[in-house]
């Protein structure tokens, strides 16, 4: 079983070990992604929209890339786990363009976390290969294989695997440096880039050269990834004039390679040469996290994330737990909440900078939200109906429109109800809210991206 993306081309040279057994699995695995490019793509991802290339340089309405997954889920009552395949997609603002980028057609195997160049002329992103045929009554985790970081132009072409790890969480969620001339990305691989034990190593923030070489780990956690510790998976963020990282981490606040006590997360921040590492948030209360994403604003000089932290900004946790917007310099001071949500179970999360930084939108309460910087002014954009919740609002380049994802209720061909999600866009004002996809199954998995 393997990932099939168009124009597969020879990987590149990595600094990782390998023996035979792994180049003679390796060979087998392109082999068969050959093969399975031959094969119909099925009615799998067609909506609304003609199948094609976007139309015009960056689209004629701005384009967005994503992941969507389908999933074959047995029917009520039969003891099976669902199984699933993933690709990234592209699609015009308007819903016009609908194009696959990658062509997976097999279960358990999937493409996602799409990250476009800073010139709109490549995609990153994290895929993994199994390797092996899925028995029906295999388990989830007995047939994931490692993840790892691709690049592929912006139509899909010239496909090539930047890593080699053989961990499952080898290498993910790609970020490209604002030069476009690195990456950096997730993996938990143990330090010297070989293959870690049968427990898996500490998850640490990578960077390497746009053609994968240089690989290095910037932090060096090698506490169990299933324990405590770890760097949380898509959290990191590079600051817009290059200079620093962010990301969600459970290590203790001393900055040692060790957990701290309760698994609580905090954002750190750090050089991106991985100097000068220090926590942004100093929480100790339990049963605290900080929602992805963690966004830089435009000067990168303030950082905001969902936080469930007290409001009065003591090391507590808010009573009945909601979730707030919370903002803070790049140096930790000035640490404050822009919204006050205190209702049980609320949230307000998922927060993205206008490009001029002005603005601040997110998710609460079942809609889109727009705020001032500041957070003045809070006002829904949308006026969705309660049955769902939107997700992964992001700006256009231009500030004139965002983009979010909304998940619906669908009858499913076994009559069970089930959800499928869409890509909604909604201008800047709050006018013309509108699917733009029309999907009657599948999951979009991720952030939505679009093509700068």
């Amino acid at each position: 079983m393997c990932v099939a993306l168009q124009g597969v081309s020879s990987l590149a040279a990595k600094p990782n070990r390998e023996d035979a057994g792994s180049v003679t699995k390796r060979t087998l695995c392109m082999a068969l992604a050959a093969l399975v490019l031959l094969m119909p793509f099925g009615k799998y991802g067609q909506g609304k929209g003609k199948e094609g290339k976007v139309s015009g340089a960056h689209g004629a309405t701005g384009t967005i890339a994503f992941a969507l997954s389908e999933s074959d889920c047995p029917p009520r009552g039969m003891m099976r786990p669902c199984y699933s395949r993933s690709n990234i997609r592209l699609i015009n603002s308007d819903g016009s363009g609908s194009q696959p980028l990658t062509r997976i057609n097999v279960f358990q195997v999937g493409s996602g976390d799409p990250a476009w160049s800073p010139d709109g002329t490549h995609i990153a992103f994290s895929s993994n290969c199994a390797g092996q045929d899925v028995p029906p009554e295999a388990l989830y985790s007995e047939v994931v294989a490692a993840s790892n970081v691709w690049i592929m132009k912006a139509d899909g072409t010239e496909a090539r695997q930047l890593t080699e790890f053989v961990e499952p969480l080898g290498g993910r969620g790609p970020v490209w440096s604002p030069n476009g001339r690195k990456l950096a990305f997730m993996s938990n691989a143990l330090l010297n880039g070989g293959e870690a034990k049968p427990k898996g190593n500490g998850s640490n923030v990578w960077v390497m050269n746009e053609d994968g070489t240089g690989a290095s780990p910037l932090t060096r956690i090698t506490r169990d990834v299933y324990g405590t510790g770890a760097v949380r998976t898509g959290a990191i963020a590079w600051s817009p004039d290059g200079r620093k990282f962010a990301f969600v981490s459970t290590r203790v606040l001393d900055g040692s390679n060790a957990p701290n006590k309760n698994e609580i997360e905090n954002v750190w921040v750090m050089n991106a040469d991985g100097s000068n590492l220090m926590p942004l948030t100093k929480l100790t209360a339990a049963n605290t996290y900080v929602s992805e994403p963690v966004v830089w604003s435009p000067d990168s000089r303030k950082l905001a994330f969902s936080w469930h932290r007290a409001l009065d900004s003591s090391d507590a946790v808010e009573p009945v737990s909601p979730s707030n917007i919370w903002v803070a310099n790049a140096d930790g001071s000035g640490l404050k909440p822009l919204t006050r949500i205190t209702d049980k179970f609320a949230s307000a999360s998922e927060p993205d900078w206008s490009p001029d930084g002005l603005r601040l939108i997110f998710v609460s309460k079942g809609n889109v939200w727009v705020m001032n910087a500041d957070g003045s002014g809070a006002k829904p954009l949308t006026n969705l109906p309660a049955r769902s919740t939107p997700g992964s609002p992001v700006w256009s380049p231009d500030g004139t429109k965002i983009a979010f994802v909304y998940n619906d209720f669908v009858e499913s061909t076994d009559k069970h109800q089930r959800t499928a999600s869409n890509i909604w866009v909604v201008d800047a004002d709050g006018s013309g809210a509108a699917p733009v996809t029309h999907w009657q199954s599948g999951q979009i998995i991720g952030r939505l991206a679009w093509r700068p």
